[in-house]
């Protein structure tokens, strides 16, 4: 039986649920551990040329990264639930969100960012390639996108009997930011306390 790819993982009704998705326990941290050791370990390295100009939030989730950060920010997530929680959870101005397909209709009307984030997020989208190519239009020639991914590809699908699963369909996120015209500028290992082995912050210029 072939796997469902499976987007209901991603619909939580409350924060604490949603923080348990974007942040899974791993490595014998919980969800709040890893929440208040990895956010300020990103914010010491995720940083723009413009403070003032418009940055993408890829996959945001609730928020936790661009609650923090000081430009502009346009968050994309794919479940509402998330969006909601997101306007709540960063609670300032310059904050908004949108569907993926609703930032393809921007782009399509001119908009472009002068960057982007795209933390734990390229790892589980069902059409990589349109995801990738959609960030590529999304920012501008020189803008920079900050990833972090695992190395494998975690895709949520139903199997047999109805139990969830993670799907690697073997698909490499790096490849495909390279063909569409991004170059790694910086990477980083995260230490091995913070998240899962084979983690790697790639700082990327968008050509």
């Amino acid at each position: 039986m072939e796997p469902r790819y499976n987007p209901h993982i991603f619909v939580q009704d409350n924060m604490e649920a949603a923080k348990a998705i974007i942040l899974t326990p791993e490595c014998g941290l919980t969800t709040q551990q890893r929440w208040d050791q990895e956010t300020p370990w990103l914010m010491e390295r995720i940083a723009f040329r413009n403070d003032e100009e418009l940055v993408i939030d890829y996959g945001c989730g609730i928020g936790r990264i661009a609650k923090l950060l000081k430009n502009p920010v346009l968050g994309i997530d794919i479940s509402p639930p998330m969006r909601h929680m997101a306007e709540v959870y960063t609670a300032r101005e310059g904050f908004a969100t949108a569907h993926s397909l609703m930032l393809q209709q921007f782009v399509k009307a001119g908009l472009r960012a002068h960057g982007a984030i795209a933390i734990w997020a390229l790892q589980h989208v069902f059409d990589l390639e349109f995801d990738v190519q959609l960030l590529h239009r999304a920012i501008k020639p020189g803008g920079i996108l900050w990833t972090l991914n695992q190395t494998r590809r975690y895709i949520p699908a139903i199997y047999e009997d109805d139990k969830f699963t993670w799907i690697d369909d073997g698909k490499s996120v790096i490849a495909e930011l390279e063909a569409v015209g991004f170059e790694q500028e910086h990477s980083e290992i995260p230490p091995a306390d913070l998240c899962q082995p084979g983690a790697e912050l790639i700082e990327w210029l968008r050509l």
